[in-house]
């Protein structure tokens, strides 16, 4: 008994490095953890990478690392009304928003719709997390359900959109 339970330990042990930090702080983010994301926008070709980073930060649930993400892009295409998405998007974390989140996930969804996002789909992905925010005192369970009819719409009409459907099921 007691060798099975060394030989039961053994690959225990031998499998706690890969779950060390290796010498990384634990802040930084391993870009090869992502995998790939592809979510054109209408905003500047020079953005777009960082974009799609940012949202494959929110499907790693870092959501830190993606609001600053998606603030640095704000900041090199200040028109990215997507940009504002993503952010208003971080605050919709491990369950309802708190009174802060949703005041704060409201003024970026107001910024995102006063810089007219250029195409119907990047309309309906603004509109769905606006659901989330709108208006931010209303504090019924109405949001959730809401966002998730639009997100469902816009998943139904763009269903080349391999992103909608993660988001669909994740608030």
């Amino acid at each position: 008994m007691g060798r099975l339970s060394a030989m039961t330990l053994i690959p225990a042990v031998v499998a706690l490095p890969s779950f060390a930090d290796n010498g990384h702080p634990h802040d930084e983010i391993d870009e090869q953890q992502f995998g790939t994301v592809h979510f054109p926008t209408s905003c500047a070709a020079r953005v777009q990478k960082n974009f799609e980073r940012g949202v494959a930060l929110l499907h790693s649930f870092a959501f830190e690392t993606a609001e600053s993400t998606f603030r640095q892009v704000a900041r090199d295409d200040p028109r990215c009304a997507m940009a504002l998405w993503g952010i208003a998007k971080t605050f919709s974390r491990w369950g309802t928003p708190d009174v802060e989140q949703l005041k704060r996930g409201w003024k970026e969804i107001k910024v995102a719709k006063s810089l007219h996002a250029k195409t119907a789909r990047e309309k309906a992905y603004i509109g769905a997390v606006a659901a989330l925010y709108e208006p931010p005192e209303r504090t019924d369970e109405k949001r959730e359900q809401l966002y998730l009819n639009r997100m469902e719409k816009l998943y139904r009409q763009y269903p080349e959109d391999h992103e909608a459907g993660p988001f669909m099921h994740s608030r």
